[in-house]
């Protein structure tokens, strides 16, 4: 027998391509966030910027109360960051930690110890960069390896080209920009192809 996953899996995939409603849903709401990250202008747009506060962008945003929408986009929104990247422009909407704006990693992920050694994990670039200048940071100060990691990251907070501009997020999972059956695919079947399931639409049938 076929896992559900399996059989909603694409063809190209090794499923059935059957749809999964709960997973299609959320790609939908994905594309809500993704279109008020790139400052898409329309009036439910700017309902939720101005009830929600979210001038700094809907990923940076720690609201988690208030409509049932807006619950359901806060839901979501961990799957448009796996999705995304952002080209740096003042640094104030783009995650320090979280994000992808250098190479092809969150910076959580390339240097573990001194995320966790931050004092608060939520910073953004903008913030980042004055945290460093006041040189805290970190909790704690560092030592042995961390020192040398600390290195490595200031050299990439060096570079960093912040202009007065906006953030702009860029999608990673489609060349042609964002589409929901990209963050669809992502969700249902994360990215892994189930090779034995192929075989069965290369069999010739009788």
């Amino acid at each position: 027998m076929m896992s559900w996953q399996a059989v909603c899996a694409p063809k190209h995939m090794g499923g059935m391509g059957f749809m999964d409603i709960r997973a299609m849903n959320q790609a939908l709401l994905c594309k809500w966030i993704y279109n008020i990250e790139q400052g898409r202008e329309g009036t439910c747009y700017m309902i939720l910027r101005n009830k929600y506060n979210i001038n700094r962008g809907t990923l940076q945003s720690d609201m988690c109360r208030g409509s049932f929408f807006w619950k359901g986009l806060n839901k979501v929104k961990m799957w448009v960051r796996l999705g995304c990247g952002f080209e740096v422009g003042s640094g104030s909407a783009t995650s320090f930690w979280h994000d992808v704006w250098e190479g092809d990693t969150p910076l959580k992920s390339m240097f573990p110890e001194l995320f966790e050694g931050c004092q608060d994990k939520n910073l953004t670039i903008l913030e980042t960069v004055k945290k460093v200048q006041e040189n805290s940071l970190f909790r704690r100060s560092l030592r042995g390896e961390d020192v040398q990691n600390w290195a490595v990251l200031s050299e990439i907070i060096g570079r960093v080209e912040r202009g007065v501009g906006p953030d702009r997020i860029r999608w990673l999972l489609d060349k042609k920009g964002f589409s929901s059956s990209s963050i669809y695919d992502l969700i249902v079947y994360r990215g892994v192809v189930d090779v034995d399931s192929m075989i069965i639409w290369k069999c010739g049938v009788p």
